[in-house]
Formats: structure tokens, C-alpha cells, sequence
């Protein structure tokens, strides 16, 4: 797998960041796995759904994953008699310590389900969350859409939270707006939501402007061992969308775009929509270049400046037809 990096001259299109490429026999399956539902109250059961493009070999295929960041979620039970096209299910343990689960899905099968039961454990809690990965194996291919799942399981009214940032493209000096939206009001005292920043490239080093943002009611660094790595934010009483405020500084710098990502982390009072579980801000001191709808041409000997940087045609200007440029 390769994933582009930041660089100081581009901006990486978040949809298209990395790619995947796997070399094997023609006929080696291709499997991917995903569960439903992916949040379940204590008690419920849930199926992890597993799809291959060619079928199980002779023998069954054994298919592995690994748990990461686990959150004790649920205590979940593999249910094998209640399952389809599994015919084999046991913990995968290192150094002693159960870190995941191997399942053999039956020969033949381009198809298996897993059902998994989560026990009630009758502590109150708020929503706790496991995410799985498939581990590679000799006798199958990892589909990279469709590698890993997540699960969650909690109280029935526990808030699905999801955050977005407008503008995505800002200019240092500029203003931009975190929304966060809840699928339940935030409960009483409010509801502490935590993101951390990843491929940090220091962008405007932007400030919470509490005093402007909606639903707001505080908004705090997240520090590790000193570091600031990203935030504590905490949702009013019974909101459903709030906007926190960012102001973009302007550091009198010349240099070229800085793009960072944030990503929401787990937490007791919260589950996260892994739809909208992501964020990526760019700024630069440049100004951004934009083109009206206004036909003509354009003389290349007079009407262009060799500084591009302020280029900005509006729409009531007319363009004289060009004429033969001399080298």
C-alpha cells in the first residue's frame, strides 16, 4: 500500500490518498468483511458478513483479524451454530493475550456470516467501541475498500456524532467553521468530544473563538507529554449541531499551502459516525486564483503581469482579441 504524503506545493485530495496493489495465483479469493448493524445495544446480536470472489478452497479457507483500540465493546460471543458457511471460529492469541479471531470459512463458500451476541454486562456505561482489521494470509487477498470494520454497542439513546469543517480552503486571516451533528441531544452537563490531528502540517495556527461559535460551551487543547495533539470540546445540553469558530492567524510568512486532518476519537458519552469521522483544513498566505465565465482572449504581451499570484478577472471585463505574439 502507498499513501501519498504532504508536500508544500500541493494539496492531497483526501478521497484519492492511497493505493493498494496485490500480486497472486488467478484464483485465489479476494475477501472483505463488514458487519450490521454497526452499533447494537447490550444484549442485541449483530453479523459480520464475509464476501469472496472466488470460492473457499478444499478444506475450508482460514480468514484472520485483529482487534484495534479495543473497547471491551460488549463483550461479544461468536454464536457458530447460529452462523452460515463457518465452519470453524477460535480466538487468535499472542504472547498469551487474545488479540483477535480466526474463522474458517466453509469450502466452496463465496459467502459466510458470523452472528455475534453482546452480553449484557448490567453495568451503566456509555457506548463502547472495537474497530477489526483483517490480518493477511497465504490463501487469500485483502480487499483494501473492505478491510476492516467497526462496532458499537451502548445505551439505546447514546448520541452518533459526526463533525465537517466549512470552508475546507481558507487564507490566513480567514475564518473557518468546525459543525458537529448529533443524532441525540448532548445529555445533561454536556458532552465532551475529543479529536486528534494527524498529518499535522501547522496549518495558520488556527484558535477556537468560543465566544462566536454556537452550542460551544468550552473549548480546550487535547496535550500528550506536553505536545498539543488536538482538542476537548464540549457540546451544550440537549444540542444536536453546534459550530465551533476557527480563526486562521495570519503568521506573516510567504509560503506555500498547510493542510491538516483531524480525526474524531472514542468516547464514553458518544458513538462516532464513521461517515463523517474525518476533517481536513488547508490554508496558505497565497491568495486564491479564480476565473469568471467571461469569454475572450487574452494578449499575452500586455495584459498578463509575470506575478500570477493576484489573478482575478471579473465578469464586466471584456478581452480584446490578441495579437500575433513576436519571439
Amino acid at each position: 500500500m502507498f499513501n501519498l504524503l504532504p508536500g508544500d506545493g500541493y494539496i492531497i485530495d483526501s478521497d484519492n490518498d492511497s493505493l493498494t496493489i496485490t500480486d497472486g495465483p488467478a484464483d485465489i479469493p479476494e475477501i472483505g468483511f463488514s458487519i450490521e448493524p454497526d452499533m447494537v445495544a447490550e444484549g442485541d446480536r449483530a453479523t459480520i458478513l464475509f464476501e469472496l470472489s472466488a470460492p473457499a478452497p478444499a478444506g475450508g479457507l482460514e480468514v484472520n483479524w485483529m482487534e484495534l483500540d479495543p473497547d471491551g465493546a460488549g463483550d461479544g460471543q461468536l454464536v457458530l451454530e447460529e452462523s452460515t458457511n463457518i465452519a470453524d471460529v477460535r480466538g487468535l492469541v499472542e504472547d498469551g493475550q487474545p488479540v483477535g479471531v480466526v474463522v474458517t470459512v466453509a469450502e466452496g463458500a463465496t459467502e459466510a456470516e458470523l452472528v455475534l451476541e453482546f452480553d449484557q454486562d448490567g453495568v451503566p456505561e456509555g457506548a463502547e467501541t472495537s474497530m477489526f482489521n483483517l490480518l493477511p494470509g497465504d490463501s487469500y487477498i485483502i480487499d483494501s475498500d473492505n478491510d476492516s470494520l467497526t462496532i458499537t454497542d451502548g445505551p439505546a439513546d447514546i448520541p452518533e456524532i459526526g463533525f465537517s469543517i466549512e470552508p475546507e480552503m481558507v487564507a490566513e486571516g480567514d475564518r473557518a467553521t468546525i459543525l458537529l451533528e448529533l443524532s441525540a441531544p448532548a445529555p445533561a452537563g454536556g458532552l465532551e468530544v475529543s479529536w486528534t490531528e494527524v498529518s499535522d502540517d501547522r496549518a495558520g495556527d488556527a484558535r477556537f473563538v468560543v465566544e462566536d461559535s454556537t452550542n460551544i460551551v468550552d473549548a480546550r487543547g487535547l496535550v500528550e507529554d506536553g505536545v498539543p495533539v488536538g482538542a476537548v470540546v464540549t457540546i451544550a445540553e440537549g444540542a444536536t449541531q453546534a459550530a465551533l469558530v476557527l480563526a486562521i492567524d495570519q503568521d506573516g510568512v510567504p509560503e506555500g499551502a498547510e493542510t491538516s486532518m483531524f480525526n474524531l476519537l472514542p468516547g464514553d458519552g458518544y458513538i462516532i459516525d464513521s461517515d463523517n469521522d474525518s476533517l481536513t483544513i488547508t490554508d496558505g498566505s497565497m491568495p486564491i486564483t479564480s476565473l469568471s465565465e467571461t469569454q475572450g482572449l487574452l494578449n499575452l504581451n500586455e495584459d498578463l503581469n509575470p506575478n500570477f499570484d493576484n489573478l482575478n478577472f471579473d465578469r464586466s471585463m471584456v478581452f480584446r482579441p490578441a495579437e500575433p505574439m513576436t519571439i
